[in-house]
């Protein structure tokens, strides 16, 4: 009679097994994590969701006209800081205002770009230093603010770029946003205005003007997408903490202009390109502080250095910055947001360096002193108009 033999697995096939279902597990791991971020898209966390009301507006705004325009486009240095109705009658170009929140970045500035850029249009971009910087500083922020309510912007994100958000979102964000969508609490109502509603909601806005300043809200936006707080609104507490810490603009770019920037920027410009377009790159508002002294030769040799730093990466760069750089008195609720005298004095100068028949690129040496005798003459008759007192020293 003959044994039957039972044959069992070797040791390599069982480790072959395990390791298999090891790459399941994590397989299946992997396949839920990603359902999870796909399934919390548009929750209702916090965000900037004004922003997101505010832009139903401006990109409703730049769907008008066929071409020939100024379009600005920055962080919100220029959302509160640019008086584009003064910048239209100076130029004779129609102006739209779509800047927005630089904690955006400049993938969010390059989609705007490609909706709505014309044949004719000029691009201006005041843009904040943060934007120079290596590592960019907000792209948390971004991907907050583009996973809230930015179903639009990721849809037209490469499959490259969905990437990036997607390995650039904490699970603790996944997580905050599938709760959010589960809550049965109240969702404050700002977070549920359709394009449609907001469009309505400012038309009544505009009919029925408000002198006070109603905050950040859509409400607040004028006819051509700036936000013009008059001087006579109060300076704030959180400008005055800003201050007092002190903010080094663009003198903190130490080495180099970082390769996010240089990439972006170039988009950019191939846009412009590509749609008969011009592309006018310029300076940021700058307040006078304790960290950005123009008066003083280190701070100057710092931004001069900056200047370099531009002319080394080949990026050209318009106008004379000392001209965007003014006395705290003349700004509202941020060191880059001016109030409506500080935004007319900037964008008469912005207008001054458009129209100029010189070339106004800036090219070599920063002409400090000619730059603030100019700014000094303004500031003071603004003073005289506004009964202000002089700056302390």
């Amino acid at each position: 009679m003959k044994l039957r033999t039972v044959s069992t697995p070797s040791r390599n096939t069982k480790s072959i097994g395990f390791i298999a279902s090891i790459f399941g597990c994590l397989g299946l791991l992997l396949a839920v994590y990603i359902g999870a971020f796909f399934l919390q898209f548009g929750a209702p966390v916090s965000s900037l969701w004004w922003m997101r009301n505010v832009l139903y507006i401006k990109e409703d705004l730049a769907q008008q006209g066929d071409g020939d325009r100024i379009l600005i486009i920055s962080g919100s240095n220029s959302l509160l800081g640019i008086d584009s109705a003064l910048l239209e009658e100076e130029t004779g170009r129609p102006v739209v205002n779509l800047a927005h929140s630089g904690l955006l970045g400049m993938p969010y500035m390059v989609y705007l770009l490609e909706k709505h850029v014309k044949p004719g249009d000029t691009i201006v971009m005041p843009l904040e230093a943060d934007f120079y910087e290596t590592p960019v500083p907000f792209y948390t922020d971004y991907v907050n603010n583009i996973l809230a309510w930015g179903q639009d912007h990721w849809n037209s994100l490469s499959f490259s770029e969905k990437a990036t958000v997607f390995l650039k979102t904490s699970p603790w964000r996944i997580l905050e946003g599938l709760r959010a969508k589960a809550s049965s609490a109240p969702i404050n109502p700002l977070k549920t205005l359709t394009r449609e509603e907001v469009l309505q909601g400012i038309q009544t806005a505009w009919a029925e003007p408000n002198s006070e300043w109603p905050g950040y809200i859509y409400q607040s936006v004028n006819r051509h997408g700036d936000i013009l707080v008059s001087p006579d609104i109060p300076q704030t507490e959180q400008f005055k903490r800003q201050y007092n810490w002190g903010r080094p603009y663009y003198t903190k770019v130490n080495d180099s202009i970082s390769d996010e920037f240089v990439t972006q920027y170039a988009r950019i410009q191939d846009l412009a390109k590509e749609r008969n377009a011009d592309v006018f790159l310029t300076w940021s508002v700058m307040a006078k502080n304790r960290f950005f002294n123009l008066d003083k030769m280190p701070r100057r040799r710092r931004l001069q250095k900056f200047v370099d730093l531009l002319e080394e990466a080949d990026i050209e760069i318009h106008c004379n910055p000392i001209h965007f750089y003014f006395d705290p008195q003349f700004f509202f609720d941020t060191m880059h947001h001016l109030n409506a005298k500080g935004a007319q004095m900037r964008t008469e100068n912005l207008a001054d360096c458009m129209l100029s028949e010189d070339d106004s690129r800036l090219n070599g040496k920063i002409p400090f002193e000619a730059g603030l005798a100019h700014v000094r003459s303004q500031e003071e008759l603004a003073r005289q108009e506004l009964g202000l007192p002089a700056p302390q020293q």
